[in-house]
């Protein structure tokens, strides 16, 4: 959830739209029903938009190299990262199992490959064999290739053509999603790419001016077009799950759930001691997102105590955030050493 190359003129508006929508993650990630199908019907979608905004495409050859391993390191390190302690955890934890049973070892690691080579956020099946979903980091590939691409197709393609391969990718993305999913969640990356498109030209909506007016505007399209692409497709938009409800309606609505933030956020930009706590965790949303992945992962029993979903939300927020705010306190006092 962070740029590509880190920008010196950071948008206030652009930080509190990442952090507001983080909290939405971990919301959805815990509550079922409406609400959660609401929450995705745009969060994802929002962070591919803001990084298609922040994100400075390259000129040369060269500088596409440079911000291609600046890129891998920066998104691609905290995947390994997370992906290496899961399977160690999980080692560990069965370890008296790999003792009793020889082939336990090879085949869990094999599960383990298979999963990391399809970096999908949800079980597949890959011709009749089931592939193990690596849960929300599938992010981290998925922004690292799909910038990289969109940046080399700039580099390539004449201004005439970027939009229409942008749109000719995303069709053909949608479409092999339905039948087989790709290695590294690619064809998920092939329909995102008007998402970064968009907020290449993000500026034509002029968030700036008139947010409250807007606001009420953009939630009012968001919650029509929720409506008509739930009722056709049967689905809220969930990219992780290859669902593209009355695509490409699901991403007019990801557009307008994106606008309707964002209005929201330049609002409250305006009251900064309301803001900067929020603003601050979407300068950090990296090392939030790590957190609740592993939260995820091991801490559930701490947060999901009680039979009232909302309850459970409240406990896993303040959870994810108190754990944040430790690593974050922790960190600053290993750089002043």
């Amino acid at each position: 959830m962070n740029n590509l190359q880190p920008t010196s003129n950071r948008e206030p508006w652009i930080d509190f739209a990442k952090g507001i929508t983080l909290l939405l993650v971990i919301i959805g990630h815990t509550v079922s029903g409406v609400l959660s199908g609401a929450i995705y019907s745009f969060h994802m979608p929002l962070f591919f938009i803001l990084s298609g905004i922040t994100a400075k495409l390259s000129s040369s050859a060269q500088q596409f190299s440079d911000k291609t391993q600046h890129s891998f390191r920066r998104l691609m390190f905290p995947f390994f990262l997370i992906y290496t302690i899961q399977t160690v955890v999980y080692l560990l934890r069965h370890f008296s199992n790999i003792q009793q049973d020889a082939s336990f070892l090879p085949a869990y690691l094999k599960e383990r490959i298979l999963a990391g080579i399809f970096s999908s956020g949800v079980t597949i099946s890959v011709f009749d064999t089931e592939v193990l979903y690596v849960g929300v980091i599938w992010f981290f590939p998925a922004l690292f290739i799909g910038k990289t691409l969109f940046d080399y197709m700039h580099l390539k393609l004449t201004a005439k053509q970027f939009p229409l391969i942008c749109l000719l990718c995303s069709i053909a993305g949608v479409v092999i999603g339905q039948y087989q999913c790709l290695p590294l969640s690619f064809d998920v990356v092939l329909a995102i790419m008007p998402l970064f498109y968009i907020g290449q030209h993000f500026n034509v909506f002029n968030v700036k001016k008139s947010p409250i007016k807007k606001f009420f505007l953009y939630a009012l399209i968001w919650g029509i077009f929720l409506i008509i692409t739930y009722v056709l497709g049967h689905h809220c938009l969930e990219l992780a799950s290859r669902r593209y409800p009355a695509y490409p309606l699901c991403f007019i609505t990801a557009l307008a759930g994106t606008l309707m933030v964002s209005e929201f956020s330049v609002f409250c930009c305006q009251y900064n001691f309301l803001s900067r706590p929020i603003q601050y965790i979407g300068k950090n949303s990296l090392y939030l997102l790590c957190i609740h992945t592993l939260e995820w992962d091991y801490l559930t029993k701490l947060w999901n105590i009680s039979s009232n979903m909302y309850i459970c939300t409240i406990i896993r927020i303040l959870l994810d955030l108190s754990l944040f705010l430790l690593f974050m306190l922790m960190r600053s006092k290993h750089f002043k050493r």
